[in-house]
């Protein structure tokens, strides 16, 4: 994993860019904004002048360590590459480039990304196995190409100013450009306050854009040309018909293949293991394939915080013999990690996992430099409750006396609240975007902001998962709802949270259950085979039932949660009052002060549970205080 940047400057007598134009980047501040990207790559830089062209590389070594320097350029120096990721089918990508006549010069997958490109063009990434963010510049063609992974694994972002285009994994090496507007955008605030975060392409500023899974970005002196370049695969109607021993005896084969490739490294490689079954997987299958115990890592709260997933991690640590290693959070580390979780992430990020994922990265990074995780299982595999859940929402509103038997299923879910509105007579679109809302509704949203920055325009999140649920429209229900999933929550939050945490540590992630031999094998599978009635991850379970203990297929799917609600009552309190009183919170004029404190009265008293739009508020307003008047 690296930190990448690169910008190219456009001439005046370009029709998309007008004006007096630079004739090449400045120097100094390439070097600065790439040095900002330092934590995501402390093993080295490099850089690359070229003509119009500046590409710059911060590394993290992981193969190939005394070689593959980047930016990469070709034999004869055409093409350059800077890159960020690991692709895992590099060896058999490079005997498919050496067959062509390309000599190589190092040992790693960077010359194998960059080889196929020069040899296959754009085709050469769906060839590809692996999380990868990266930008080519093609000297003779003036001519720069951008992609991203198609599960959004890797982030990039761009920004297009009036004669240059700059991009870079990280916003805050676009900021390095002081002349670059931090103005927000209003429909970004409208859809963090919903969901909790930003979903690409837009971001908060309104100057940045975010690059989507699966896409890729072709710019010239003309301008800009985006496409998807990647599809999930449809469901295939004669797996349906299929014996499903065979079909678990083929998805434990693809995960064991999966781990095993992603375990390939010249440095030490662990994991995290939480209580649930998907780290529990992969911790079991690294575990069965390594001579020597495997490093795993989990954190866990006080017990006066409730709910505890350490206790689970440790159990099954101990079953499946890794070497096992635990953080327990304590009320002073979270006062103490709150101002690296805004820097960490350039936006404003309401996961409430963010701090202990922050606080486990550190902890593994002591021992390893790659940890494999388990993300992306539920939204694959069929994971969440919802996914049983929506037929009967659907069902509801037309079947008599099936909505108090459905409110009364959904007890104790954590979204249970919403149940009026999930069973009433909505279509399948506005059902997964109120699943998946972490946040407040519209109005509540309108309600807290000031006038002038409530949201009025066509795109909401709501919106988005709307169409993201028309874009799958050939899948059955429970499929379409993961294939959204996997669209928007796995890039935009998931994932990047695991990114921004890991990578601020110096560490890389790895997530076996997104390889991608593994996705397009379920994503064929009917929904059938991943969610019967009450049943989650039906084929998961069977395919990995003999590597994790019982109670960990029979356990109820948990998040990695945090008692937010108790932190805001308790060790948070001062500072929540301590930022809805400050004047700079009033003066900013995003929020209404007193809808605001009305939350945190409410909440701290005990009336209601106001700790998740209370967390947005508050992670908005320490982003706002070091990105906008801090000027990082």
């Amino acid at each position: 994993m690296c930190g990448i940047y690169g910008e190219v400057c456009f001439h005046a007598d370009s029709h998309a860019w007008k004006g007096e134009a630079p004739a090449a980047p400045d120097e100094q501040r390439v070097r600065a904004a790439t040095t900002t990207l330092h934590h995501r790559g402390p093993d080295g830089e490099g850089f690359r002048f070229d003509g119009p062209a500046a590409l710059g590389h911060r590394r993290l070594a992981i193969i190939d360590l005394a070689g593959s320097p980047q930016p990469m350029s070709s034999p004869g120096g055409r093409w350059t590459l800077t890159y960020n990721g690991e692709i895992y089918n590099y060896r058999e990508l490079r005997d498919r480039c050496a067959a062509r006549g390309w000599n190589f010069r190092t040992a790693g997958d960077t010359e194998a990304l960059l080889a196929g490109l020069c040899l296959f063009g754009t085709d050469w990434l769906l060839e590809l196995n692996g999380i990868f963010a990266f930008g080519l510049w093609d000297r003779e063609k003036r001519e720069l190409f951008l992609a991203r992974d198609p599960m959004g694994v890797k982030p990039l972002y761009f920004t297009q100013g009036k004669h240059r285009f700059s991009f870079a994994s990280e916003p805050k090496a676009l900021l390095a450009d002081k002349e670059l507007s931090r103005a927000i955008d209003p429909a970004s605030l409208d859809i963090y306050l919903g969901y909790g975060h930003t979903i690409a392409p837009w971001t908060i500023f309104a100057s940045i854009q975010k690059l989507q899974p699966g896409h890729c970005l072709r710019v010239t002196a003309a301008g800009m040309d985006l496409r998807r370049y990647y599809s999930p695969p449809a469901e295939s109607p004669d797996m349906a018909h299929e014996p499903v021993i065979d079909q678990a005896k083929r998805l434990r084969a693809l995960v064991f293949a999966a781990i095993e490739r992603q375990m390939v490294a010249d440095v030490p490689v662990g994991a995290f293991l939480s209580g649930g079954v998907d780290s529990a997987a992969v911790a079991a299958v690294m575990q069965q394939v390594s001579s020597d115990p495997v490093n795993t890592y989990t954190v866990g709260y006080p017990a006066r915080w409730g709910f505890n997933e350490a206790a689970f991690a440790r159990e099954t640590a101990r079953e499946l013999g890794t070497r096992h290693h635990e953080l327990e959070v304590t009320e002073a580390m979270l006062a103490e990690n709150i101002p690296a979780l805004t820097g960490a992430y350039d936006e404003p990020f309401a996961d409430l996992a963010g701090i202990p994922t922050l606080l486990l990265s550190r902890l593994a990074r002591r021992d390893v430099k790659v940890v494999l995780s388990g993300e992306g299982g539920d939204e694959l595999f069929g994971g969440y409750r919802k996914y049983a859940l929506d037929p009967l929402a659907a069902a509801a509103g037309r079947i008599p006396g099936l909505g108090e038997a459905a409110r009364h299923w959904m007890r104790g879910d954590r979204r249970s609240g919403r149940a009026a509105g999930l069973l009433s007579d909505r279509e399948g679109g506005e059902r997964m975007a109120l699943w998946n809302r972490h946040g407040l509704d519209i109005a509540a949203r309108r309600a807290l902001l000031h006038p002038e920055w409530r949201y009025q325009g066509a795109w909401t999140g709501e919106t988005l998962y709307q169409d993201a649920w028309k874009r799958h429209a050939g899948r059955s229900p429970a499929n379409r709802m993961m294939a959204a999933d996997q669209e928007i929550w796995l890039g935009n939050g998931l994932l990047d949270k695991v990114d921004r945490a890991t990578m601020a540590a110096g560490l890389e992630a790895r997530v076996p259950l997104l390889d991608m031999e593994l996705v397009r094998y379920c994503h064929q599978l009917p929904s059938s085979r991943k969610v019967a009635g009450p049943l989650h991850k039906w084929l998961f379970k069977l395919a990995i039932r003999d590597l994790v203990p019982r109670r960990v297929l029979l356990r109820r799917k948990r998040g990695f949660d945090v008692p937010l609600d108790q932190w805001l009552r308790g060790p948070l309190a001062p500072l929540a009052q301590d930022i809805l009183h400050d004047a700079r919170f009033r003066e900013r004029g995003v929020f209404l002060p007193q809808p605001a404190l009305r939350l945190l009265e409410e909440h701290l008293s005990g009336a209601a549970d106001h700790s998740r739009p209370l967390w947005m508020i508050l992670m908005f307003e320490l982003w706002a205080r070091r990105w906008m008047d801090g000027k990082n």
